[in-house]
């Protein structure tokens, strides 16, 4: 009786502590750095130097978010299962820029993210809708 129980109370560990290591598939997708390279269909330019690139870093401890939005640094959280993936609390710092409208419209794609797919070094973000509203490539 004795060894039953000890072996029910290893397999429970054994089980919660699966359920916390975390879908091994997203390997690829977490701790990479991702350069913007289109939103909303429309491709956008390289960016005249690192700095100044859009970006993202989904870091596995934590799951934090981490990038550059144009003008301000970005961060907040994720969560990901198999191929759904959601921000939350995505906030950036408050630097004053002339022009806001590509960042405003990644801001908000972030937001609205629901699910991923990364083929090769490209990381799309889909909205419910299932349309491509972002796409990254990893850099090298």
């Amino acid at each position: 009786m004795k060894r039953i129980l000890i072996t029910s109370m290893a397999l429970c560990c054994l089980f919660f502590a699966r359920g916390t290591m975390g879908d091994t598939s997203n390997t690829q997708l977490l701790d990479t750095y991702w350069r913007l390279v289109e939103l909303n269909g429309k491709e956008l330019k390289p960016a005249a130097n690192e700095k100044e690139e859009i970006h993202i870093i989904l870091k596995k401890e934590g799951n934090l978010l981490e990038g550059f939005a144009g003008c301000n640094s970005i961060g907040g959280s994720y969560e990901v299962k198999d191929n759904h993936l959601t921000f939350a609390n995505v906030i950036g710092t408050m630097v004053s820029c002339p022009e806001t409208e590509i960042e405003n419209l990644f801001l908000e794609i972030l937001k609205s993210t629901e699910t991923y797919s990364v083929n090769g070094s490209m990381l799309t973000l889909r909205n419910k809708e299932m349309a491509a509203a972002a796409k990254f490539m990893k850099k090298k």
